[in-house]
């Protein structure tokens, strides 16, 4: 490994992975997303720490469970001399853009470090996913119970509450049962990304999101394959490798060709490509270590004002449909006629009985 590169943390695994080689074997640990994000970087820091792939899964051998039959399943691709990266792949550890990542990565000598940050980005998804979830829990609750209030005037003047609540309600139920069930499969697929970044990107306020969500993942990937060279046109073309498939993916592709074939490669070569900021951060690569914690952290400082501005938007959008639901239910109501005042209310037929009555027994 070059000797300027920055290390990971070298030793015991993550105290999750070490507080669960203590359970009894044939008790499977938990295999949910943070489970599986904790093992990938558990097996990074046993890599970082100077073993050999197949002595860094021996501790997850260990635990038995799925977090070892995972091991084992990807011990046995090594064995039979398969790349770590594409190991990876075939346990399903991986998607195939990130597994091409690691690949290249792995050819530089930086497979640790490109494999912890492809955990940092999935566990950053998923928190980003966690904390929309939790600022359109009040949102969702007013809307909730506009929907259940919405069918009692109507009951109050003579009305059902069934039926206007399951007309009112049914096709938001049912709309959200498909976009919670399809959405994360939809965002998880290069090919359906493929096809609606290029809509995306004609959008003000969404282009400028999603460019600094791909300059962002492209500044983690990058900052694990800062080597004592520093950013080589190699880098630049394994780095481009996991950014999403825009405008920005094929830019990075391109220039890092371009190195390739004699051209100025390395920071220089990216002004005009990304973003001042980004620009500025990648200004000055003599120190290899500095650079490589500037890359990151501009990760972490735009991933925390993309979770911001997802928070405000998905706030901004329930809200507004609280609005319009709120609207639509006044104007039905207002529409409705009133007992007494034309419409064929309770009180109406009333009269019109006691006027019957009247007329039979004269």
């Amino acid at each position: 490994m070059p000797s300027g590169s920055p290390r990971l943390p070298a030793g015991s695994p993550p105290t999750t992975v070490a507080r669960d080689s203590a359970r009894p074997r044939g008790v499977a640990p938990p295999s949910g997303p943070a489970e599986r994000a904790e093992i990938l970087a558990a097996f990074a820091d046993l890599l970082a720490s100077g073993r050999t792939p197949v002595e860094a899964l021996a501790p997850i051998l260990g635990l038995g469970g799925a977090a070892g039959l995972w091991a084992t399943r990807l011990a046995a691709g090594l064995r039979r001399g398969v790349a770590v990266a594409a190991a990876l792949a075939e346990s399903e550890s991986m998607s195939a853009e990130e597994a091409a990542y690691l690949a290249r990565a792995d050819a530089l000598g930086r497979l640790p470090f490109a494999l912890r940050v492809v955990v940092d980005q999935r566990v950053a998804r998923r928190e980003l996913w966690r904390e929309v979830r939790r600022a359109s829990l009040g949102p969702l609750s007013i809307l909730g119970l506009t929907l259940l209030a919405l069918p009692l005037p109507g009951l109050a003047l003579g009305g059902g509450y069934l039926r206007p609540l399951v007309a009112a309600a049914g096709p938001l139920v049912v709309a959200a049962v498909v976009l919670a069930t399809l959405l994360p499969r939809l965002l998880r697929s290069r090919a359906v990304g493929a096809n609606l970044l290029p809509v995306g990107e004609r959008v003000p306020l969404v282009a400028g999101l999603l460019r600094q969500a791909a300059e962002a993942r492209f500044a983690g990937a990058l900052s694990a394959l800062v080597g004592g060279e520093g950013v080589t046109h190699e880098a630049l073309g394994a780095a481009s490798l996991i950014v999403p498939p825009g405008a920005l993916a094929r830019t990075l592709a391109s220039t890092a060709a371009r190195g390739r074939d004699g051209a100025a490669s390395g920071p220089a070569s990216l002004r005009g490509v990304v973003s001042e900021s980004l620009a500025l951060v990648l200004l000055d690569g003599r120190d290899p270590p500095a650079l490589a914690a500037r890359l990151a952290r501009f990760r972490d400082d735009a991933a925390s004002t993309i979770a911001a501005r997802v928070r405000l938007a998905a706030r901004a959008l329930l809200w507004g449909l609280v609005l319009v639901v709120s609207l639509q239910g006044a104007a039905a109501l207002l529409s409705r006629p009133l007992p007494g005042l034309g419409g064929p209310g309770r009180l109406d037929g009333s009269l019109e009985e006691l006027d019957r009555l009247l007329d039979s027994s004269k």
